[in-house]
C-alpha cells in the first residue's frame, strides 16, 4: 500500500507542476492519497489524483474555514469512510477533524510514505506553510519530491 501526500501553494500549481505531479503520482502506484483539502494546489492535486483513477482519499482540513475547498466542506462524518460519487464513479473519502494548519501538516507527513510538494517559490521560504511541511518531512527523513514552479508568471 502506497500512501502519497501532497502539499502546495494556495495560489495553485503551474501548468508544469500539474503535468509533473500527474506523472510522478502515477509512477508511485498510489493506493491512498492524502492532503489538507485547501484551495489551490490541494484541490488541484485531488482532481489530478481522481483523473489517474485513485479511489481512496483522506483529508486533514485546517481550522481556517475560508481556505478549505468546497468539496471538503461537503464531506459529512469526520473520521468515517464516505462513498462519494464524483467524475462518474464512486470513491471512498474520509475527512479528519479540523486542526491548526501546522499541526495537521505534520499529521499528513507522519502518515504518508512520500510527500509531493508544489511550492509557489523556487527557493525555501520561512513564511510558507508548504515549505514548513517540506522541512518537517526532511527532518523526520521522509521521502519528499519538490516540484518547482517552472513556468509561474
Amino acid at each position: 500500500m502506497s500512501i502519497i501526500a501532497s502539499t502546495g501553494t494556495q495560489d495553485g500549481m503551474t501548468r508544469w507542476q500539474k503535468q509533473e505531479f500527474s506523472v510522478r503520482l502515477a509512477e508511485l502506484g498510489t493506493t491512498e492519497f492524502i492532503n489538507g483539502g485547501c484551495i489551490g494546489s490541494d484541490e488541484e492535486a485531488f482532481i489530478l489524483a481522481l483523473a489517474l483513477g485513485i479511489d481512496l482519499f483522506s483529508f486533514y482540513p485546517s481550522t481556517i474555514k475560508h481556505k478549505q475547498n468546497q468539496f471538503i466542506k461537503a464531506i459529512p462524518n469526520y473520521g468515517e469512510w464516505n462513498d462519494i460519487e464524483i467524475m462518474d464513479r464512486v470513491v471512498k473519502v474520509r475527512k479528519y477533524p479540523d486542526r491548526p494548519a501546522l499541526e495537521r501538516n505534520k499529521e499528513i507527513v507522519d502518515r504518508c510514505a512520500k510527500l509531493i510538494a508544489t511550492p509557489k517559490e523556487h527557493q525555501m521560504s520561512l513564511r510558507s506553510g508548504t515549505w514548513s511541511t517540506i522541512r518537517y518531512a526532511w527532518k523526520i527523513k521522509k521521502s519528499v519530491l519538490v516540484i518547482p514552479p517552472v513556468d509561474r508568471d
